[in-house]
């Protein structure tokens, strides 16, 4: 049986028997970074975000 944990809205499969009880996680899934750019969309992008003056000897 396949639910959908509400909070992460990640899969796992639960199973049962008379004496135990488990959930697994799903398998992973490897990305490709185009599929991972295509996700990009207005809605879920933030903006730019300031850390600060530098704290050390990095350049920007």
């Amino acid at each position: 049986m396949n639910i959908v944990i509400r909070e992460s809205g990640e899969r796992a499969a639960i199973a049962s028997t008379q004496s135990a009880a488990g959930i697994e996680p799903p398998a992973k899934v490897a990305y490709s970074l185009q599929e991972l750019v295509a996700g990009i969309s207005p809605r879920n992008m933030h903006g730019e975000v300031h850390f600060g003056a530098p704290a050390g000897k990095e350049v920007f």
